[in-house]
């Protein structure tokens, strides 16, 4: 599974009330207070798929998958074949890559 970095982009505004030395002083603010908070800048993609998605086969493969909704994971078969990538061998697995926190991973509603 592939791990990929955050990234954050900062738009301009071509607004003609913005003053461009104020929105450089709030870029380096920005990027200042976000360097300096501790914490994995990585997200697991598999970690934002739908949850538990057994697949069309008749397989009963114990699973875990990161349920986005209540922050936690939760146990399934998986049935051997398609399905995706939310999907871990074991509960620790599942927690590990998973965790919420502090900038782990996007948050979904």
């Amino acid at each position: 599974m592939n791990i990929y970095p955050i990234q954050i982009s900062f738009i301009t505004l071509a607004q003609p009330v913005i003053n461009n030395f104020k929105m450089k002083d709030i870029i380096l603010l920005t990027l200042f207070i976000f360097m300096a908070i501790p914490g994995n800048f990585t997200f697991e993609i598999a970690c934002v798929l739908p949850t538990a998605v057994v697949g069309p086969c008749k397989k009963t493969i114990p699973s875990w998958s990161y349920d986005k909704k209540t922050g936690s994971c939760k146990f399934f078969n998986y049935g051997g074949c398609e399905g995706n990538s939310n999907r871990f061998k074991s509960l620790l697995d599942c927690k590990t890559k998973c965790k919420p926190g502090p900038f782990t991973h996007p948050r979904m509603a």
